[in-house]
């Protein structure tokens, strides 16, 4: 859509309106019906939802996946500081909160699964470098733009 408006700057709405679905009939028709059949999808699955799926979910987040994620992030940045020559620490909670997953040396990173970037997401800006990792049951692979 941004492409559409520098040259519409000087329309009214109404004018907008009109200049836009003479040149797209069906878009707000097209949109509608496929939000539409993602949220009746969504309504479905939230009505067979149950506290137990629930809880079974969150058990498996926090005990599990937690866990795992965390020794997987310790082994990056462990990693990271034998490959540089130079030390490393977990981020405080504070810098936690910006982002950090932690320090190499003095350069602070972020270390995410590359499951994180499976789903689409926002476009999103990182404050620091960011290490992908891929564990599986007897290794780690790390991937690191340098």
């Amino acid at each position: 859509m941004t492409e559409l408006t520098p040259q519409n700057f000087n329309k009214t709405q109404k004018e907008w309106e009109n200049w836009y679905l003479e040149r797209y009939p069906d878009a707000i028709d097209n949109t509608t019906d496929k939000a539409y059949d993602m949220l009746s999808k969504h309504k479905k699955a939230m009505n067979s939802l149950k506290r137990d799926l629930v809880k079974k979910y969150l058990s498996d987040l926090v005990l599990v996946k937690s866990k795992k994620g965390l020794i997987a992030q310790e082994m990056v940045l462990n990693y990271l500081s034998i490959k540089y020559n130079t030390t490393y620490r977990l981020a405080t909670p504070e810098e936690e909160s910006q982002g950090i997953t932690g320090y190499v040396g003095e350069k602070p990173m972020q270390v995410k699964p590359h499951t994180y970037f499976d789903k689409p997401r926002l476009e999103e800006e990182f404050p620091c470098d960011v290490v992908i990792y891929k564990g599986a049951e007897n290794y780690l692979c790390i991937y690191f733009e340098e």
